[in-house]
């Protein structure tokens, strides 16, 4: 999908920028970063780099939220060039079923109300994307997953991520609630400690068998306890 006029990213070629707007409305938040460090790997060096994207320009005045999907670019160059930003976060009606109430024109089984992405490298090459999704029917949240295959050459601008489907991991299971001054927030009851589900999760790889590991803190037991998934 076409970020809305106003937010396109600038055609690659500009050195040491990742990403840029000229919108106001558009807000970056929680960039990663890895590199593929893998000997045998046919991306070695390669440098990645995902964000979150959160557009507000949606409603009569253009100041309202529409989006909050997740960006990807990478670099060929040891970070020199950099690819021209993609959306990867995708769609799949399997697992992102709430639609987008904010901007119902756009694709129902998108999945756009994400945040904070974490990124890591398999020795084949592949590139792993987990992040948080809030497209779901509950207020509880989902970790999701991409497996993307990066291609081409950042300075001679045919470099993509080429991002797969995004699957789920795992629900995050949502706790109590303090107000911080900014209305209702997740934390941790009785010491009123902010205890935000968006940074939750964490993503890993065994660097011998390129097994991925992901990590989060949820409120499944009835306390604040840390799981893992493989």
């Amino acid at each position: 999908v076409p970020p809305p006029e106003g937010l396109a990213p600038p055609y690659t070629g500009r050195e040491h920028i990742v990403a840029e707007d000229n919108s106001a409305a558009a807000s970056y938040d929680a960039p990663k970063v890895t590199a593929d460090h893998f000997v045998g790997s046919p991306n070695r060096d390669n440098v990645y780099f995902t964000w979150t994207v959160f557009d507000f320009s949606c409603g009569a005045t253009h100041d309202q939220f529409c989006e909050s999907p997740i960006w990807g670019s990478m670099s060929t160059d040891h970070g020199f060039t950099w690819s021209t930003p993609e959306m990867i976060s995708g769609a799949n009606a399997g697992v992102c079923t709430m639609g987008n109430a904010f901007n119902p024109d756009l694709n129902p089984a998108a999945c756009n109300l994400d945040g904070h992405s974490d990124l890591t490298v398999r020795p084949n090459g592949e590139l792993a994307v987990t992040f948080i999704s809030q497209n779901t029917p509950t207020q509880n949240p989902q970790i999701l997953s991409l497996r993307c295959h990066p291609a081409g050459s950042s300075p001679a601008g045919t470099a993509h991520l080429n991002c797969g489907t995004p699957q789920k991991v795992a629900d995050y299971v949502t706790g109590p609630t303090c107000d911080f001054g900014r209305g209702p927030e997740q934390c941790i009851p009785g010491v009123f400690i902010r205890a935000p589900f968006e940074t939750s999760q964490r993503l890993t790889v065994d660097e011998r068998t390129g097994a991925l590991y992901n990590t989060w803190y949820d409120y499944r037991l009835g306390e604040f306890d840390v799981f893992v998934t493989r």
